[in-house]
């Protein structure tokens, strides 16, 4: 951690332990301290460079929100908002709509044969 983000690691080490001196330290108390900080800290948040539960929360709560006002009062004539989570969660999302029962059983199908191509069977 110290490594990769000294500035953050000494920071949060100030602001949650009161360490003003984490050189001070034994190696090894620094080490479980460090350990000890959690996902919302500056630390964690620079090594992971991943949303937090609040935040994908909060996400979600705002695009459910634009979505439903756009449904009430938007033209209909203009695109959907941009989803948030689809910023913080990049990449195609795993979901397929179909138009019939038909269209999903053979979907289904294909996906099962290739699931039991896949194990050999």
């Amino acid at each position: 951690m110290i490594s990769r983000a000294p500035n953050e690691l000494e920071c949060d080490m100030a602001q949650t332990y009161g360490v003003l001196n984490m050189k001070a330290l034994p190696p090894a108390k620094a080490a479980v301290l460090a350990c000890g900080l959690g996902p919302d800290s500056r630390t964690m948040r620079t090594i992971t460079k991943t949303p937090t539960m609040t935040e994908l929360l909060l996400a979600a709560i705002a695009d459910k929100l634009s979505v439903l006002i756009y449904g009430l009062c938007g033209d209909k004539n203009t695109a959907q908002p941009k989803m948030i989570l689809d910023v913080l969660i990049p990449g195609e999302p795993d979901m397929q709509a179909f138009d019939t029962p038909e269209a999903w059983e053979a979907a289904r199908a294909k996906m099962i044969n290739q699931m039991r191509e896949d194990n050999g069977d």
